[in-house]
């Protein structure tokens, strides 16, 4: 990757806080049998010239690939781009777009943004939310807000890939819900940063990866 593309990434993760959204003409479709190894290069390729790019997907399936990408993005920016720049992490903004919140998500359209490193210190309080299959989507989503609101770092864990769908609409919900009570403050735009942690399962009563997502509001 040249000098210049890396400038202008750069430039572009530092012009504002919110995040920018990609044109209708560029916007990347995702389905269950979509490539993910394709797709992430795409979007890397995107995000490297624009600073953004933009993915629409319907169902669950497509929500939870859409985590994949951004779990494996790192690692193809560094690969295939040769992108090394420490400064900056890809970030993911999801934002419902057909079907009511409460209701089972018919398309959701996520944003991957490069931003400043969310790095926080081991000894700084967080709390840890475990999702699954039947978690409460209301209730999580109230959890988030209230912690987002106390500047309290939040996670959601995952042991599997099907509550994905669920931690996605939680969050989106709880974006939602603060910003109706911020009225003509400035709004919140909710996101999370991806990755995969080594833990212990009790279920499976042995070593797994879960799945993280790191609640950022910018």
């Amino acid at each position: 990757m040249g000098v210049s593309q890396r400038r202008r990434a750069t430039e572009n993760a530092s012009e504002g806080k919110a995040p920018r959204f990609a044109s209708d003409q560029s916007l990347l479709r995702i389905s269950q049998d979509s490539d993910l190894g394709g797709l992430a290069v795409a979007i890397s390729r995107q995000i490297l010239q624009h600073g953004v790019a933009s993915v629409r997907g319907m169902g669950s399936n497509s929500t939870r690939m859409m985590v994949r990408i951004g779990i494996v993005m790192p690692t193809v920016l560094r690969e295939v781009f040769d992108w090394r720049d420490d400064r900056l992490q890809v970030a993911l903004f999801p934002e419902m777009e057909i079907g009511e919140i409460d209701t089972d998500i018919k398309s959701v359209r996520t944003n991957y943004e490069f931003i400043e490193p969310h790095v926080l210190p081991q000894e700084q309080e967080r709390v840890t939310y475990k999702v699954g299959r039947s978690t409460h989507v209301g209730k999580l989503a109230g959890a988030i807000a209230a912690r987002v609101e106390e500047h309290v770092p939040v996670e959601i864990v995952s042991f599997t890939a099907a509550p994905i769908n669920q931690a996605m609409k939680a969050i989106m919900t709880a974006q939602d819900r603060l910003n109706r009570k911020r009225s003509m403050r400035k709004q919140l735009t909710l996101g999370f940063l991806p990755f995969l942690r080594n833990a212990y399962s009790e279920h499976w009563q042995k070593e797994v990866n879960e799945t993280v997502l790191q609640v950022i509001s910018v």
